[in-house]
């Protein structure tokens, strides 16, 4: 079972610039269990008995949009901070158990365009999550879609 919550808050900035900035704060809880577990390829039981995650956060978002004769395109992005207050996991591999603890604070950042013709819409994103650390993650998007 998986059970994820939040609540985020956000307030739009105006400076009288040509792009808009967003301050936001927010809290996430989530938590797994996967109690009876599943058998791996080598028939190893893994079962997760408690995941929790509490984090907490705030940064700015930043937009810009720019209409031209053959579409719209907008620029984004955001500069951010969260903050672990809680990331306990108990799991079992073969009845033998393993736990972690963690509390972490990590820079958040993220940066994205997209071009957008009638009906079709082309975007491109890079996140990073920690950047700097010993735990950090980078993950791409490229999509193309068509709306109607």
């Amino acid at each position: 079972m998986v059970l994820t919550y939040g609540l985020e808050a956000g307030k739009r900035i105006s400076l009288n610039l040509p792009y808009d900035l967003t301050a936001k704060t927010w809290i996430n809880k989530s938590e797994t269990s996967l109690a009876k577990g599943v058998l791996d390829r080598v028939g190893s039981r893994v079962a997760i008995e408690d995941a929790g995650l509490v984090e907490t956060g705030a940064g700015i978002d930043f937009e810009r949009v720019l209409v031209t004769g053959g579409g719209q395109l907008k620029l984004q992005g955001s500069v951010g901070v969260r903050h672990m207050l809680a990331g306990d996991t108990k799991i079992s591999i073969n009845h033998e158990r393993f736990a972690t603890e963690g509390t972490a604070t990590q820079p958040l950042l993220d940066a994205g365009i997209s071009w957008r013709r009638q009906d079709l819409e082309l975007e491109a994103r890079l996140s990073t999550v920690g950047l700097g650390s010993d735990n950090y993650s980078v993950t791409g998007l490229l999509g193309l879609q068509y709306l109607f």
